[in-house]
């Protein structure tokens, strides 16, 4: 099935639930999160993309049966042919570093700003932090310098440039 340019692959999804509910949600290989301690699931429940920590999804879902799963995804395939699912893929695909470039990017513009584009950092020197927009962790080997202020780059896209706004 095609949503958006990019087709969604029945056999690649991945179904499952809490051991104690019916509500499942569904993981998609070709959606993944820019923060690798975080992963988008489809809630059948809420019937949107939602994020989640990755370690506790991961070791609370199990693998529901045929008739479950497929009725999680025809719920997953009516939500990404609406207007919002096919915006949430579009914003989405892409590898890591392309949704990493395109949200600092858009952040940038939303700034007022001239982007000036990335550089990757100097693993020579270890950094860790968090980010003041989001507060997610950020560490210098997995993350990419903004070549204007020369901080690191969130996976929500800002740097050091908003600083002061927020």
């Amino acid at each position: 099935m095609e949503f958006g340019g990019s087709t969604i692959m029945n056999d690649k999804l991945w179904v499952g639930s809490l051991k104690t509910s019916t509500m499942c949600w569904l993981y998609d290989p070709s959606i993944q999160h820019t923060d690798p301690s975080k992963i988008y699931l489809f809630n059948s429940a809420t019937y949107c993309m939602e994020e989640y920590s990755k370690i506790e999804m991961k070791s609370a879902l199990i693998s529901v049966n045929d008739s479950n799963r497929s009725i999680c995804i025809k719920d997953y395939e009516k939500w990404a042919s609406t207007q919002t699912g096919r915006k949430f893929i579009e914003d989405e695909s892409g590898t890591i570093e392309e949704k990493l470039l395109r949200k600092h990017k858009t952040f940038i513009e939303m700034l007022g700003k001239e982007y000036k584009g990335v550089k990757p950092t100097k693993k020579q020197t270890q950094r860790t932090t968090h980010c003041y927009r989001c507060k997610s962790k950020l560490e210098s080997v997995i993350n990419y310098d903004c070549t204007e202020c020369g901080w690191l780059i969130c996976s929500c896209g800002a740097c050091g440039c908003g600083f002061n706004l927020y």
